[in-house]
């Protein structure tokens, strides 16, 4: 704003500094990675941690991508997690107690489900809508995945 920046941080809702990644998702809301603490997103002026009930310690969101069909595409020191963007509005309206989500790994057939990235960007989407992935084995690709529900 007139040639000023401004940093945000913890006392400004993020749920820690050492932050991995970002996405403006289609709906022009502001999606964070964080290192150790998962997931925050900005709409408007207010940040807030997205809970995400995976029974599981979330670590290095080093990728963000919107497939365009409902969900967020999350990559992972625990691997690919895909969450369905519309239960994190309705969690914070209190519509709904949990965010769907399904986490995919080396049980899944992944030859490694740890996707650490340290070089950006570490989540696409192409033309035809499949969603791209780097991992400790090479390249993960998602033809492009079914509406939320």
């Amino acid at each position: 704003e007139g040639g000023s920046v401004r940093r945000l941080g913890t006392r400004d809702g993020l749920p820690e500094d050492d932050l991995r990644s970002l996405l403006v998702d289609s709906e022009g809301r502001l999606w964070i990675g964080c290192n150790h603490l998962g997931l925050a997103v900005q709409d408007g002026d207010v940040i807030r941690a997205v809970p995400l009930d995976l029974e599981l310690n979330l670590e290095e969101v080093s990728g963000i991508v919107d497939d365009g069909h409902g969900h967020l595409w999350l990559s992972t020191a625990v691997g690919l997690i895909r969450l369905v963007r519309e239960d994190v509005w309705g969690l914070f309206a209190g519509r709904t107690k949990r965010v769907r989500t399904l986490r995919l790994g080396a049980e899944d057939g992944l030859e490694s489900g740890t996707f650490l990235a340290h070089y950006p960007p570490a989540a696409a989407i192409d033309r035809a809508g499949t969603l791209w992935f780097p991992n400790l084995r090479g390249l993960v690709e998602v033809p492009e995945p079914a509406k939320a529900g």
